[in-house]
């Protein structure tokens, strides 16, 4: 039930802003799940927050916070609302990397 909820965030997050028609409407996807208080299935954003120990009020209203947040940070800092590039994994590392190697 974790791997759903993390996929749902990650897809929500990710592709908050995303110019791609297929990551736009996995975004939609997530954020609808999010969104719907429907507890007749056992994978519902409510039932799968229960069954993890999670208060599924405060997440959802936590990750609206952040959408919120993050689409006026980045519109802000663009001027455009184009997404700006998010550095994961091996890159992130490499780039922290060098940053304290040149201090």
């Amino acid at each position: 039930m974790l791997a759903v909820l993390q996929d749902a965030v990650v897809c929500f997050q990710e592709h908050v802003q995303s110019t791609c028609k297929r990551k736009q409407a996995m975004h939609r996807d997530a954020e609808d799940w999010i969104l719907n208080r429907d507890q007749s299935y056992p994978f519902s954003f409510e039932n799968v927050c229960e069954a993890l120990g999670y208060d599924a009020e405060y997440l959802r209203k936590g990750l609206l916070r952040w959408k919120e947040a993050a689409v006026d940070s980045r519109t802000q800092k663009s001027g455009s609302g184009q997404r700006w590039p998010v550095k994961r994994g091996a890159a992130a590392t490499a780039e922290r990397s060098v940053n304290q190697a040149q201090k």
